[in-house]
């Protein structure tokens, strides 16, 4: 039966070869014939999917919700130093580690575009993870919607996750992408970074004649805001010349949309909103340690992202804090149409499909996503 299973998959992967060679697809292409760059963007609850194109456009695929185990799995695979979880984390199991693994099938499987349906076969024959499963699902739906849009394959995406991610974290990212049949050509960038870069920041190093670049050699501070259902996730960053150094970081699951507006409406005294407050202020807070003269001594740059980010308490809580800070930073609307900002939904997605297609096309060159 055994013998009769592995005639069957090594059958439908030697059609997909002969369709792979038909259509002439390879992921080794020529940097120069790189036309566009994909980025996916991992949150809590869900995933977004935007394309990059050399003529310096960028499209908007999909934002899918995920599934009940992909949300657990992304509340627990953050860096063991992230402070949003007050309860051990449970122990993920990694792809492989309960079932052996066919190294033909695996080098086959992540070489070639498979067809959707036997992904999922060859992955659950492959490995026994619900957890590699669940990011899978994901992945392979951000995929599949980008591959609508564009009429065929993609061989090339790479992603943006809201925190730094435990070395098991990594794993599993590496593993389902593999599984779902894409090269990453970048690391795991941090979702506010890449955002920032969507809006501009740090685009002088490498586009120093572009319409949108902000910013130039002079070092600034950063405040990323990413706001969602699920967490709020916001980030002081110290960015010189296109290098992007964390400073501070909050993300705490506790601070929400869903859980402040579930806190709101209690009968408890507590003041909700006010506890959000309270977080940025404390990533805000100046001065900063082991600075240089010539760091600024205030945000001098905000940028939101997330499904949140136009929140009306979020804005009232960025305006209270952001004005104790000297009272020069302002929010005037945050409605991202009127004030020419990203679509704070897709930005991070955004600013990693641009740096996908600028490592693709330049592979020597310094690139700090």
């Amino acid at each position: 039966m055994k013998r009769l299973i592995d005639l069957c998959l090594l059958f439908a992967l030697s059609l997909a070869v002969r369709n792979a060679l038909a259509t002439g697809i390879s992921s080794a292409a020529d940097p120069a014939a790189v036309d566009l760059g994909i980025g996916f963007s991992l949150s809590l609850d869900y995933g977004t999917s935007s394309i990059y194109f050399s003529n310096g456009t960028t499209i908007d695929v999909a934002k899918i919700e995920g599934s009940g185990r992909y949300k657990h799995v992304m509340r627990h695979i953050q860096a063991t130093d992230a402070t949003c979880m007050q309860l051990e984390p449970p122990k993920l199991r990694n792809p492989g580690e309960e079932v052996a693994q066919s190294p033909l099938l695996l080098r086959m499987q992540r070489a070639l575009p498979l067809p959707l349906f036997l992904h999922r076969a060859l992955n659950r024959w492959q490995y026994g993870s619900p957890d590699a499963t669940a990011m899978e699902a994901m992945l392979l739906a951000l995929k599949v919607a980008t591959e609508s849009y564009l009429e065929g394959p993609i061989a090339v995406a790479d992603l943006a996750v809201p925190f730094s991610l435990a070395q098991s974290g990594e794993q599993l990212l590496s593993s389902a992408s593999s599984i779902a049949g894409f090269e990453r050509v970048l690391g795991t960038p941090i979702a506010g970074q890449a955002a920032a870069r969507a809006n501009g920041i740090g685009a002088c190093h490498y586009y120093p004649e572009k319409d949108h670049c902000n910013g130039g050699d002079a070092p600034q501070l950063i405040l990323t805001v990413d706001y969602s259902r699920a967490a709020l996730t916001a980030i002081l960053w110290l960015e010189d010349a296109g290098v992007f150094e964390e400073r501070r970081m909050r993300h705490d699951v506790d601070l929400g949309g869903d859980a402040l507006y579930r806190c709101h409406h209690s009968r408890s005294e507590e003041l909700c909103y006010e506890r959000l407050a309270e977080a940025l202020r404390q990533v805000v807070k100046m001065p900063l340690e082991d600075t240089g003269s010539n760091v600024p001594g205030m945000a001098e740059v905000l940028i939101l992202l997330g499904e949140r980010a136009t929140d009306g308490h979020l804005k009232e809580a960025l305006q209270q804090v952001l004005q104790e800070q000297t009272g020069l930073m302002s929010i005037a609307n945050p409605e991202w149409e009127e004030i020419g900002i990203c679509n704070p939904v897709f930005a991070a997605a955004r600013g990693i499909a641009e740096a996908s297609w600028q490592r693709q096309k330049e592979p020597s060159a310094k690139n700090d996503l």
